[in-house]
């Protein structure tokens, strides 16, 4: 199960993001899983039926443990994104295409941490929350 939010066509590029179908259940049915995508690749194939918004990943997960050997083969293979990274993402993809994946929409604030800049600023962002009650 992967949390989603509702990002907009200047945000899309900072996100992973996903596309499917809306099942009964008001769960998203994953069928495509792409890590920051440009504007025009979102447009164009991550486009959620009845959203007017791109749904990208909110940084909570319910992973199926399957996913830690996937992401073992990646290691050991040294298969990496077009950034030079071994990701969640790639593993994420290669888990929809063997079993499925579903999302749920969240509400709440994201905070980055995927660089040394969004880890700082998401810390100093708490901690000014902290002190400042």
């Amino acid at each position: 199960m992967l949390g989603l939010k509702r990002s907009d066509t200047l945000e899309v590029s900072k996100f992973g993001t996903v596309t499917g179908t809306w099942s009964a259940d008001n769960l998203l049915d994953i069928s495509n899983i792409v890590e920051k995508p440009c504007a025009e690749l979102a447009a164009k194939d991550f486009q959620v039926p009845n959203e007017e918004s791109f749904l990208t990943m909110f940084g909570m997960y319910v992973l199926d443990s399957k996913l830690f050997g996937i992401l073992d083969d990646l290691i050991k293979h040294d298969i990496r994104e077009s950034n030079g990274l071994i990701g969640l993402t790639s593993a994420l993809q290669i888990l929809q295409k063997q079993q499925g994946i579903r999302g749920t929409v969240m509400s709440g604030e994201r905070l980055a941490i995927g660089t040394p800049e969004d880890f700082v600023t998401t810390n100093n962002k708490l901690m000014s929350r902290y002190l400042n009650g």
